[in-house]
């Protein structure tokens, strides 16, 4: 069954890096691998090495203490003075024989190496006769020896010469003693644990320890520290093992003695084991440093050759993702052909890309244009007829009515230059004296019944608006709600609102009509004008409103339709704030 890889996006720069970073990884773990094994290497090889060196040990003091014995059992062919000494019935006899004993055993103590002294004991007459090698050690153990053997009953001295070298632990040292029943003496030899492993001066020379330990591991007084830890025999005698002591960690190897129940243990300080292993690491280390440089300098170059082109590119195209479309590549430096026939070919696109963008905006803002002058065409419209209506009901032929038909045509036509101009922005001041005489001419038609307050901030008399924003309202206003002999009252107020950086004009717009129906309030909920009910040309002043915010101010506009309570219907726009610059003759021209 075959399976199928998604495709997923990635950066070549990015996975050249990764490339190189795998490659790094792999190198640096294989050094570490290297390092790791000639660890295991050293180690193993000092192990075999140590573990040599302690057989070798036991061969040869076995062999030697093995000639000790082989010595004390044919003694009686050196002399016969052992059987003589407890025997003897003449005192000079008796002293004559011990004295040659001893001259004996002084002779032949210097072919022994490894043992310190040579006795014979005489139950019948408690006699001992002892020689060892230095006469100036202490006599403590030979008398404690002798005691021992004269407490101990022949029988037991008797099985214990068919034994190998017996374990005696004496102020605080460990003794090794032989015995061999020959008639009615014992004859036999002693050396201590520091004698027996004089041998080793090459472990020693390491600043090793060598220590001899019994089957439970335990150490044997005189061998090792008081506060050594026990040896784990059963390990250390197949392979090593590593044990601190004293803020120092050792490597231990363990070996079976021939010559007695006894191990012999060899503890290397590790650091001595690892010197050559160090020698590596550093070399190791030196390795590293140099790959890890290698490495920076290729990816330096690689920056500097394949990146910094990389980078142009991407810095291009989020510029255009932050709306900056009109960005090209600047090749005027680079030198990568493959890179200089992208770079062409993108900034060609650009360039196709920035002239279909300025048709197209050309062709939605024509179209803008056409759709405002349409909205604020049919506004003129229904104030047209409305002014006409009212002159032809003024035009009876008085002078009286002459006199204002006059000033009404006058006030009229101006009204008709203003809502037929095609500028879309002026002053909210011009906006409000349009609004001031489209109410005195109503009032002209509807006499004492329109009461007007404008409630106008200083500073937003010169905030840019599209014209008849206020007067669509007004106009609506008048539409629904004037009734001959009814008041009607209509408040506008103008104020300016925000920070300095983020000013806004927030008109109002409110009167004491009936208000706004419920259906218009739903249907234009939420700023929504496109589920407004145009059926029957219900409110299409205020659809022709909403429209036009939308259409000169897009998201930046909030349009707000309720009722004020006591009053009637209330209109709220919220805008940007914009000073009003007049256009300058230049300008127009350039238009």
């Amino acid at each position: 069954m075959m399976f199928r890889l998604k495709n997923r996006n990635y950066s070549f720069r990015k996975r050249l890096s990764q490339i190189l970073r795998l490659l790094l990884v792999f190198q640096i773990a294989g050094f570490i691998l290297y390092s790791l094994f000639f660890n295991y290497f050293i180690r193993n090889r000092a192990y075999s090495e140590i573990r040599q060196t302690l057989e070798l040990y036991n061969n040869e003091i076995s062999t030697n203490l093995k000639s000790v014995d082989y010595y004390i059992v044919e003694i009686n062919h050196y002399s016969s003075d052992i059987s003589l000494v407890g025997a003897a019935s003449n005192v000079q006899d008796k002293y004559d024989s011990i004295a040659r004993i001893n001259q004996l055993f002084e002779y032949n103590l210097r072919s022994f190496p490894n043992i310190q002294g040579l006795y014979a004991y005489f139950p019948q007459n408690d006699t001992w006769i002892a020689n060892r090698k230095d006469s100036f050690q202490s006599t403590d153990f030979e008398t404690y020896l002798r005691n021992e053997l004269s407490h101990t009953d022949m029988n037991i001295l008797a099985k214990k010469s068919s034994m190998s070298w017996i374990l005696y632990r004496f102020n605080g040292k460990s003794y090794f003693v032989n015995f061999f029943k020959l008639g009615d003496s014992i004859v036999g030899a002693w050396t201590d644990a520091d004698t027996l492993s004089s041998t080793l001066t090459d472990l020693l020379n390491r600043n090793g320890k060598i220590l001899f330990v019994d089957r439970y591991g335990s150490p044997l007084p005189g061998t090792a520290d008081a506060d050594m830890p026990d040896i784990s025999v059963d390990k250390t005698l197949n392979e090593y093992d590593i044990i601190a002591h004293n803020h120092t960690k050792y490597l231990t190897v363990s070996s079976a003695l021939d010559y007695c129940n006894d191990y012999i243990t060899a503890m290397v300080p590790l650091s001595q084991v690892d010197v050559s292993r160090m020698t590596v690491l550093r070399a190791v280390g030196l390795m590293i440093m140099i790959t890890l440089g290698i490495f920076l300098l290729i990816d330096r170059l690689m920056s500097r050759f394949l990146s910094e082109s990389v980078s142009t590119l991407e810095s291009v195209t989020n510029s255009i993702a932050d709306g900056q479309t009109e960005s090209r590549i600047d090749t005027s430096s680079q030198r990568c052909t493959e890179i200089l026939e992208i770079s062409e070919s993108y900034n060609h696109m650009i360039d196709t890309v920035q002239k279909l963008k300025i048709d197209v905006y050309e062709e939605n803002l024509q179209k803008k244009n056409v759709e405002m002058q349409y909205l604020k065409s049919q506004v003129a419209p229904h104030f047209l007829i409305n002014c006409l209506n009212l002159i032809s009901y003024m035009a009876d032929g008085t002078s009286e009515h002459t006199a204002l038909i006059r000033r009404m045509i006058t006030t009229l036509s101006d009204h008709l230059r203003y809502t037929l101009s095609t500028n879309d922005r002026v002053p909210l001041e011009k906006e409000l004296t349009y609004v001031e005489n489209y109410i005195e001419l109503t009032r002209l038609r509807f006499p004492d019944c329109i009461t007007y307050r404008p409630e106008i901030d200083p500073q937003a008399r010169n905030a840019v608006v599209f014209p008849l924003i206020l007067l669509m309202i007004t106009e609506n206003t008048f539409k629904h709600n004037l009734v001959m002999g009814e008041p009607l009252t209509v408040i506008i107020r103008a104020q300016v609102t925000g920070s300095e950086n983020a000013r806004r004009l927030h008109l109002t717009h409110i009167d004491s009509g009936d208000g706004y129906p419920e259906e218009i309030l739903q249907s234009y909920q939420n700023e929504d004008c496109h589920s407004a009910d145009l059926s029957a040309g219900k409110r299409i002043g205020i659809y022709n409103l909403v429209k036009r915010i939308k259409l000169y101010y897009d998201d930046s506009a909030r349009l707000q339709l309720s009722n004020t309570p006591g009053m009637g219907a209330c209109t709220e726009i919220d805008i940007p704030y914009i000073a009003y610059e007049p256009i300058r003759p230049m300008d127009k021209q350039a238009e």
